[in-house]
């Protein structure tokens, strides 16, 4: 108890000693980290990539007529408006949340306002400055990761991080630039990170790694490229809207080198489960898995394969049934197939995998459920997977 007392009015007393400096550095003159939202982009050097993309309209398989959610905000045909890069000559990075900021230490990404991040960017003030050196004065860096830690998470990891890679190489194709990335990761996530680039062309050599274990870090570097968020779209357009042209390079770049080094092959029928998971279970799981399985269906558990494997897996697949979940991100690796997605309504109705089923030219069915407790868990009962089998493989 004693112990616990003593940390935690150590830790108050470091946060009003770096919230203290951080002042006085603003009162003699000298800079200091800005307080507040990031800006979108910066207006210096920031250029559109390529042409408005034209989504075609789209529609899934309702048979039971459950609510739409915010599926419905990407049914209609929509123009999307490319991305916008910006080349900054020199940027900093404070803190193990890798927070991005402008040379005179404006955020560049998610904002300061949450006091820890802030109290570690302030202290990481004090350290000396940790240059990164590339090989070549023109190279451009290109950073994949944000103070929110997105980019730990597999699906953010794959439709947000990668993407960028995508308009990075759109936007330096006529340059004499190399494009190097620079990763802010942990020793979970680390190996897929690598596994993922590699996919795309992109080996070690090309990869920088910063050290995500000690909370205060001052990294200076220059040429570093930013690529504007889709979640910046407005008006007519969702705010999770995603380019199909740059989710199909993806897709079909991954699938192609993954095609090469393949070491078994899978059931064309999936079903992804979450019994590892701690939320949106199914919780009747044992009793609809021999039905399942009946029908010629393979049970995978995702956080026990490899990345290879389970693009292996989804590029053979004809029929998907999975609850919402990061496991569908696999879904970029199909073609043609058939996804059923399993929705508990306290979670809410996300339309991300229906986006990436419709890019991938498959057909897109769901159905929703009422959460039988806080961890958003429900039941799928026998008599409805049967009829949804008569549907999907007929």
């Amino acid at each position: 108890m004693i112990k616990n007392c003593l940390r935690i009015a150590r830790s108050w007393s470091i946060a009003f000693l770096l919230q203290s400096i951080n002042q006085l550095r603003y009162v003699f003159g000298n800079k200091c980290i800005q307080r507040g939202a990031a800006k979108p982009w910066l207006d210096v050097n920031s250029f559109e990539v390529g042409n408005s993309e034209i989504k075609k309209s789209w529609r899934p398989y309702n048979p039971y007529r459950c609510q739409l959610g915010r599926i419905a905000l990407h049914l209609p045909e929509i123009i999307i408006p490319p991305l916008r890069v910006t080349i900054l000559a020199q940027a900093r990075i404070l803190s193990r949340y890798g927070q991005l900021y402008t040379s005179d230490l404006q955020p560049l990404d998610a904002d300061t306002r949450e006091q820890h991040v802030f109290n570690a960017c302030a202290g990481s003030l004090l350290l000396p400055l940790t240059r990164i050196q590339s090989e070549a004065q023109d190279d451009i860096l290109l950073a994949l990761f944000d103070s929110r830690q997105w980019h730990l998470n597999y699906f953010h990891w794959i439709c947000d991080y990668l993407p960028k890679i995508i308009w990075a190489e759109r936007f330096l194709e006529s340059q004499k630039h190399r494009l190097r990335l620079l990763i802010y990761t942990n020793q979970k996530a680390k190996t897929p990170h690598l596994q993922t680039l590699k996919t795309l062309g992109y080996e070690k050599t090309n990869v920088i790694e910063l050290n995500p274990d000690n909370i205060y870090s001052n990294v200076t570097l220059r040429n570093m490229m930013r690529v504007e968020s889709r979640y910046r779209n407005g008006g007519d357009i969702p705010i999770d809207q995603m380019h199909p042209s740059v989710y199909e390079e993806i897709g079909n770049r991954i699938k192609i080198f993954v095609a090469s080094a393949s070491r078994r092959s899978y059931a064309a029928n999936l079903y992804i489960s979450r019994g590892r998971a701690g939320t949106r279970r199914i919780i009747n799981e044992r009793e609809i898995l021999p039905i399942l399985i009946e029908h010629g269906f393979e049970i995978l558990e995702l956080e026990t394969m490899e990345f290879n494997d389970q693009v292996a897996a989804f590029s053979e697949a004809r029929v998907v049934i999975a609850p919402h979940g990061a496991g569908l991100t696999n879904v970029l690796f199909s073609r043609n197939a058939k996804v059923l997605e399993l929705f508990s309504l306290g979670h809410g109705i996300r339309p991300e995998f229906f986006q990436l089923t419709m890019i991938r030219k498959g057909e897109y069915y769901f159905h929703t459920f009422e959460s039988e407790n806080k961890n958003d868990d429900f039941i799928f009962s026998k008599e409805l997977v049967v009829q949804y089998l008569t549907l999907l493989l007929s």
